[in-house]
């Protein structure tokens, strides 16, 4: 819950102190590896995102976002060297 408030996004989650049990019970979700490119894009995305749902994000979210484009643009550079 203290990560909620940090990244001042408690609005959007309904949150309570317990669950109703599972009656569906529990099935195993296959997750397919990421390529680094495209993990990249989704730290970026989500931190985006977090600073969008509050403004005082972006003090500390922000520097995620400015190092990861900095990786991004170091990566293509690398890439586009014969």
């Amino acid at each position: 819950m203290e990560a909620i408030r940090t990244m001042h996004i408690g609005g959007f989650f309904n949150v309570c102190d317990t669950l109703p049990p599972s009656t569906a019970g529990w099935q195993e979700v296959a997750v397919e590896r990421e390529s680094c490119d495209a993990l990249r894009e989704t730290v970026i995305e989500s931190h985006e995102q977090l600073i969008d749902a509050d403004e005082r994000n972006e003090k500390e979210f922000g520097r995620v976002v400015e190092g990861f484009r900095a990786d991004q643009q170091q990566s293509k550079r690398g890439h586009d060297q014969p």
